[in-house]
């Protein structure tokens, strides 16, 4: 499973917003929902289904916050590609926190392509996990499956969004009542 990373994990765009600094000194929750991102993650990885991140955004700043949220590195430089992955894979410039230049004729399936080199998989494999529409139909084009889940929203929205594509609907009800439910195993300590 790839996941986008600004407004797809987080709850706003971080890579263009924040410091590394910040990632380290402010609370937890102001950036993500760390308690069910990191608990679907771990229930990914028990199922043998790896992980990743394909992100415009900036690798400090991605690295830095998945450090915080996992204590081993689930999410480490091989898993996480961003600008500066393709700009050394294909020796152009293009600048971590931007959109490709229209001339380089690249687009987020180039970090599919990279990711699923570095893993090993088949495209038909990957499952793609973006907010914008665009990035989606690329994916699907490309042959993987690929999931529009909502913009800038809490992780939880877009966790509804996917159980929904994989689970069966008993699973997805029974799922949706426990994340619905108050409970201390969704809050977070910072």
């Amino acid at each position: 499973m790839i996941f986008d990373f600004d407004c797809t994990i987080t709850n706003f765009h971080l890579s263009s917003s924040v410091t590394l600094e910040e990632i380290s000194s402010r609370p937890l929750s102001e950036f993500i929902e760390a308690p069910l991102f990191k608990a679907f993650v771990e229930y990914l990885l028990r199922r043998g289904i790896q992980v990743a991140i394909a992100s415009y955004g900036k690798k400090d700043i991605i690295l830095g916050l998945m450090n915080r949220v996992f204590s081993n590195s689930i999410f480490d430089e091989d898993n996480v590609v961003t600008p500066r992955d393709i700009s050394m894979e294909k020796n152009v410039k293009w600048s971590e926190g931007f959109n490709p230049s229209k001339r380089l004729l690249l687009n987020k399936n180039d970090m599919i392509q990279l990711l699923a080199h570095r893993l090993g998989l088949d495209l038909k494999e990957i499952c793609l996990l973006d907010d914008t529409e665009e990035h989606i139909i690329n994916a699907r084009k490309l042959g993987c499956r690929a999931i529009l889940v909502p913009k800038c929203e809490k992780f939880r929205q877009t966790l509804k969004t996917v159980l929904k594509h994989f689970l069966i609907p008993s699973e997805v009800e029974l799922f949706m009542q426990d994340l619905d439910r108050p409970s201390s195993d969704h809050e977070e300590s910072d």
